[in-house]
């Protein structure tokens, strides 16, 4: 069997995101959304990230405070600090967006 990778998040966003776009005019969109799990307190800050047309759906709807459900895949980056140790950095790359409605929303 080939590797999975694959998560599933749900979380309000942190900030607004912020839309760049590559040389080649490919748009990337970054923002973290907090998600909490069974307690209230467990609060974990993540970084997404979009590309391409889901880049200009989160970049153009997306605003702080909204609830929304990341789908996609776990990002690992790792490089050496300026010390020579190894750090790394976790984020989402996200494939699918959805916006969380409130009743009355």
């Amino acid at each position: 069997m080939s590797d999975y990778n694959k998560i599933v998040i749900i979380g309000n966003l942190v900030n607004d995101p912020e839309m760049r776009f590559t040389v080649e005019g490919k748009a990337v969109t970054k923002f973290r959304i907090a998600s909490n799990g069974y307690k209230k307190e467990d609060v974990t800050f993540v970084p997404i990230v979009c590309f391409g047309k889901t880049a200009k759906i989160a970049g153009e709807l997306f605003k702080k405070g909204k609830k929304v459900l990341i789908d996609g895949r776990l990002s690992i980056k790792q490089f050496d600090g300026q010390n020579g140790e190894k750090k790394s950095f976790t984020e989402i790359i996200a494939n699918e967006l959805q916006i969380l409605a409130k009743k009355g929303d």
